[in-house]
């Protein structure tokens, strides 16, 4: 039977695509042509290609390769924090770690701090693991409310403690864009609580 058609035993046939050099392609390499030639067809129905500074062949596939590097860690698995004894239960502050997220809506970055406070019960975490859940939840489409409360709930599953708030402050370039204000932050928080408050 012809490529891509089904065969006798009624199991369809992928299709073999080659490059330009007549190499098969790989499945990851046909996704990024698909959507690289899904962004030029974008750019063509907007008109763009008639901006003298916009390359409709090459805007498509460095769009379609700069999606697909930002949202590489999307199947992969959570990372993990890395636990140790908690010598005491002090409140410990993680403040304004950065991060880069794109929205959900619209498909324009959102960005800016998270702070992460907790209190320990039987294990305290390496600061490095917290940056590593930040930037995994980040790169992918989001909500900033979805990002905070994902943040939390992966510290919360995996350190225990006895509380932990998770505060996102962002400026959303979708607001932006459409003249909805310019530099505004918008805070959201979660709570994560066994027994008392986080105060």
């Amino acid at each position: 039977s012809r490529s891509g058609r089904p065969n006798r035993s009624g199991q369809r046939r992928r299709r073999r695509i080659r490059s330009k050099r007549g190499r098969v392609m790989t499945d990851s390499e046909m996704n990024l042509q698909r959507a690289a030639q899904a962004y030029r067809a974008f750019l063509l129905a907007l008109g763009v290609d008639k901006d003298p500074n916009v390359d409709v062949e090459e805007s498509g596939l460095r769009v379609a390769q700069l999606m697909a590097k930002w949202i590489a860690t999307r199947d992969a698995k959570p990372p993990k924090l890395s636990l140790m004894p908690a010598p005491n239960r002090d409140v410990v502050t993680l403040d304004k770690l950065p991060f880069y997220s794109f929205c959900g809506h619209h498909f324009v970055p959102f960005f800016g701090t998270v702070s992460i406070t907790y209190v320990p019960r039987a294990h305290i975490a390496g600061l490095g693991g917290f940056v590593r859940i930040i930037d995994y939840f980040s790169r992918r489409p989001q909500f900033q409310e979805n990002l905070t409360a994902q943040i939390a709930d992966a510290i919360d599953e995996a350190l225990a403690p006895e509380s932990v708030r998770v505060v996102v402050t962002a400026r959303q370039m979708c607001l932006e864009l459409q003249g909805h204000g310019h530099g505004i932050e918008i805070t959201t928080q979660a709570l994560r609580e066994r027994r008392g408050r986080c105060e």
